[in-house]
């Protein structure tokens, strides 16, 4: 594969915005991937720019380190820092044991209490797609659940002593699940574990959720037998939420995309349909022609020509600019104002569009009261302009 710059017009995104890999993630992007010249080209000019004390403060850097340990490891390359890139995937190694054990027993609790979660993107990612184990940092299990089963769900979770994070269990009500796609849980010693009710947050009505699991595939890893997204689905989901904007660049997406697409056959007309069908066809078209900027070979060109003839929806170009860009000040906002602007068009119906707005935001961030909503906010306002 050929890791390089596509010139054509036609893709000429803008990588000033914050969910497109850096220039010092993009040499650690070519490290990892590519062969002998390439990477260790790229590994000796990050050494030279980069001061390695520092990377911590970037994670999707650190978490691509396993995965350059790897390949320099196969090119035989000598490097000082190796013996500590060595470390770094020990670390990886030891750490997705530990969440692997801890996501198999909410696997085998769900099942008792006949819930069958859909494996999304990290478990089957990290162990069936990866090259060796503790390539990649599993991060957390990100599990789908049926909606009608999410309160059974919790309410196991809590059996187990799984926490939610940012939200306390009491906040976790209908009103919460209505507006939020997924929570967060925690069991302490670094174990996580999302349970998503929805795919994609945008998606409100679910019909994305059932082509996701109508199309998911089974999964055996070691013990766990599970269902899992097929490798387009789940490229479809890799290239979606990787590109959403972040507080820090991602790049571990594109490595993610990378390995799926050298390994697993695409199907690329379900991927075009699947994302028209699921409003999600600018996300994709974007995202993939980032890709083939970089790996022209992977990314056929008549794929990109035919999402471009897709016909995109102001609904959905709306919910893409909120999705893709955010200010430091008004964070979150503006991508909620959108999906409450779009999922409750008529918003005077219930009084005040403001106050309903509020009410809106209150329930995704289970503050419900609206005094508790107002104090909750203008000490969020605060936090962000002291920054």
């Amino acid at each position: 594969m050929i890791f390089k710059r596509n010139t054509d017009t036609q893709n000429n995104l803008d990588l000033t915005k914050g969910c497109w890999p850096t220039p010092h993630q993009e040499l650690l992007l070519r490290a990892a991937l590519l062969d002998k010249d390439s990477a260790l080209a790229a590994w000796t000019q990050w050494r030279a720019e980069v001061n390695i004390e520092e990377i911590h403060p970037d994670p999707d850097s650190y978490h691509l380190l396993p995965l350059v340990y790897h390949n320099l490891k196969q090119l035989e390359m000598d490097d000082p820092f190796m013996q500590r890139m060595k470390g770094i995937h020990r670390r990886a190694w030891v750490e997705n044991e530990m969440q692997w054990k801890a996501g198999v027993a909410v696997m085998s609790e769900f099942h008792a209490a006949g819930i069958a979660p859909v494996l999304l993107k990290n478990v089957p990612l990290t162990f069936s797609h990866y090259p060796i184990h503790g390539a990649r940092p599993l991060g957390e299990w990100d599990l789908l659940v049926p909606r009608a089963q999410i309160h059974n769900a919790v309410a196991r979770l809590d059996r187990l002593g799984w926490q939610p994070v940012g939200l306390s269990r009491s906040q976790l009500t209908d009103d919460c699940f209505a507006v939020r796609h997924a929570q967060t849980f925690t069991a302490g010693e670094g174990r996580r574990l999302a349970v998503h009710w929805r795919t994609l947050p945008d998606d409100i009505t679910g019909a994305a959720d059932t082509l996701f699991v109508d199309g998911a595939e089974s999964l055996t890893v070691g013990e766990l037998s599970a269902r899992a997204l097929n490798p387009t689905d789940l490229l479809l989901l890799i290239v979606v939420h990787g590109i959403a904007w972040a507080p820090l660049p991602s790049a571990r997406w594109v490595a993610d995309a990378y390995l799926l697409l050298g390994h697993r056959e695409i199907d690329w007309d379900r991927l075009i349909r699947m994302a028209e069908s699921i409003h999600t066809t600018l996300a994709l078209r974007t995202g993939l022609a980032y890709l083939q900027r970089y790996f022209p070979a992977l990314i056929p060109s008549e794929v990109l020509s035919a999402l471009e003839r897709v016909a995109i929806s102001t609904r959905e170009r709306d919910l893409f600019t909120a999705q893709s860009k955010r200010s430091h000040l008004s964070g979150r906002l503006f991508s909620l104002w959108q999906r409450y602007r779009h999922h409750r068009p008529q918003p005077a119906q219930n009084g005040s569009p403001l106050l309903s707005f509020a009410r809106y935001v209150g329930a995704y961030s289970g503050h419900q009261s609206l005094s508790e909503f107002t104090r909750w906010a203008f000490s969020r306002l605060a936090q962000r302009m002291t920054k």
